[in-house]
């Protein structure tokens, strides 16, 4: 059973999130070709929707129903049947725009109807002749629906990657710049929402519903006493003073990609707290994990700064003063330059290549937990990744400006392996006054030097602990022609509070994970352990990653280790 949208009936929509997949083939811009629109006669269209067959329904809202027509060709094509007088205000606002607008991330239109048929109808008892009109607009069909499929309450079950959002993201900007820049007379939409942004094979967004968009001339601002926009999407000055400008479809563009990256409901929590800490909170705890677990871990911090990069721009776009919302072009100059951050630098002559450059520490205070064992509760751990892509051994020092908030009292220390992933684990101390005190996201106190410095073959064995270090990188600083590299990794605390009460079945909590210490555990200061997985530990002392396997015979086997 299909899964109708109750906007006004431009998207198609998929049955099923899960069964959607990204097509190879050609998209449907390659099967339609931009030609001007052409006049469709009624008996065409109920022709390639087998007479407008419930098989054929693919959506509906309160102006019409779209079917899903096949041309002689073979090609797909949506049909937008409308209601009565609605075609009047729609077809003359299509026929007089979307004949000039041609743009990948623009939905085409390939023609309309407007026909009269004289039909024999029943009238008082009687028959009689009347004139029943038929008007249609022909699209290009866009399989995957629109964007509001895919925008859920909570952002948990969407089904999208990040990269796919971010390719929807930027292709609604390209294709809103397109009609604000790219023509004679721009175009202001005035009802850019996530139910007319639509989605081909490919996930590429195309903007749809033109019913409502306005050709502006040279004058950069408007008044309209007709009620236009989408409750939601409306800017203040619009809803205040009905002022129309390029501002108000920035307005839109801010609110889709909050509740893009957030969900439906969630994003409102933005009005609760300051812009930055918005920007932080949802970056840190929405997308931090969910990269580091669907990515190469040397793609995580441009991809993060990716992230953070378009919750700053959404919460500019959606300011109260309409000046001070950047424009489109200045919003795609700000995407294209996270997409060249993303590009590997190689040769940038860095020794080690760290993600992330802020360390998070979700500290999760439960009220259910009794006041003897609030504290523990409270530890939080982070990891944190020194990749040397070089060819050389690199030696680093990790210090803590503040060392006693920490598990690790004294600095971390070892020897990346050329070519390698280096992955140290920190954690917080479970001292519930100290834990209190800890930095939050507003504050800049709290932070880790990573020092690091190339090595010779025999330089700082596995035997050499933490103190031979430290002296080794005094006195290497202190020599001529020997370069320390340095990076300072700043802290963020994010306290959050549990649910309280116990979960429902539709809502499982997650194992509990409880921090065991020893304080005479000066070998392995970290270890990650999974039942059915190797044990993989770092020792402190001995700077070398290390796998412990467990065997059937109950015996442990050490092999060394590396990323790569």
């Amino acid at each position: 059973m299909n899964r109708f949208s109750e906007d006004d009936g431009e998207s198609t929509l998929p049955s099923d999130l899960s069964s959607i997949t990204i097509s190879s083939g050609p998209s449907s811009a390659e099967n339609f070709p931009s030609v001007e629109p052409r006049v469709m006669p009624w008996s065409l269209l109920k022709e390639m929707t087998d007479d407008f067959s419930a098989a054929r329904l693919v959506g509906k809202g309160a102006h019409g129903q779209v079917y899903k027509g096949v041309d002689k060709d073979g090609h797909a094509i949506a049909v937008k049947m409308l209601h009565g007088f609605h075609f009047d205000m729609e077809i003359e606002q299509m026929i007089s725009i979307i004949p000039k607008v041609h743009h990948p991330n623009i939905v085409q239109l390939i023609g309309y109807c407007h026909e009269i048929e004289q039909v024999v109808v029943e009238y008082e008892g009687k028959h009689v002749i009347a004139a029943e009109i038929h008007n249609g607009l022909c699209f290009e069909y866009l399989p995957n629906g629109s964007l509001a499929t895919y925008i859920t309450p909570d952002d948990e079950d969407s089904g999208l990657d990040w990269q796919t959002r971010y390719r929807i993201i930027k292709g609604t900007c390209d294709g809103l710049k397109y009609l604000h820049e790219g023509l004679r007379s721009p175009i202001i939409h005035m009802s850019l929402n996530p139910s007319h942004i639509l989605m081909d094979e490919k996930m590429t967004p195309k903007i749809a519903g033109f019913g409502s968009a306005r050709l502006f001339g040279v004058e950069n601002t408007n008044i309209t006493m007709s009620p236009l926009g989408t409750m939601g999407y409306m800017p203040p000055e619009y809803i205040d003073k009905q002022v129309i400008s390029k501002e108000f479809d920035i307005f839109s563009l801010g609110v889709i990609i909050l509740k893009l990256m957030k969900g439906q409901k969630s994003y409102h929590e933005w009005d609760f707290m300051s812009p930055e800490k918005f920007i932080e909170l949802v970056a840190h705890e929405k997308w931090g994990e969910r990269l580091q677990k669907t990515m190469d871990v040397t793609l995580v911090e441009g991809h993060f700064q990716q992230v953070k990069k378009c919750l700053e721009i959404a919460v500019r776009c959606v300011e109260y003063d309409r000046q001070k919302r950047p424009t489109i072009g200045e919003i795609v100059r700000m995407l294209n330059e996270t997409e060249t951050s993303l590009i590997p630098q190689i040769d940038s002559g860095l020794l080690l290549h760290v993600h992330p450059l802020e360390l998070t520490f979700m500290l999760s205070i439960s009220l259910e937990v009794p006041r003897k064992k609030k504290a523990a509760s409270m530890s939080s751990s982070c990891s944190l990744h020194l990749d040397n892509k070089g060819n050389d051994r690199v030696a680093f020092l990790l210090v803590a400006n503040s060392p006693s908030r920490y598990l690790a009292k004294d600095p971390l220390c070892g020897v990346v392996p050329p070519r390698c992933i280096y992955t140290l684990t920190l954690t917080m101390c479970n001292n519930k006054q100290q834990a209190l005190s800890m930095p939050s996201i507003d504050s800049g106190a709290d932070y880790f030097t990573l020092h690091s410095v190339v090595v010779g073959q025999y330089e700082l064995d596995k035997d050499t602990i933490s103190a031979e270090y430290e002296e080794f990188f005094k006195k290497t600083k202190e020599k001529a022609g020997h370069e320390v590299q340095e990076v300072a990794l700043n802290v963020i605390c994010c306290q959050q509070q549990a649910d309280c009460g116990t979960s429902s079945d539709s809502e499982p909590t997650g194992p509990t994970v409880e921090i065991i210490t020893k304080a005479d555990a000066l070998e392995v200061s970290s270890m990650d352990v999974h039942p059915i997985e190797p044990w993989d530990y770092d020792n402190a002392s001995r700077g070398e990653p290390s796998c412990l396997e467990l065997q059937d015979n109950g015996n442990a086997e050490v092999n060394s280790r590396r990323h790569r």
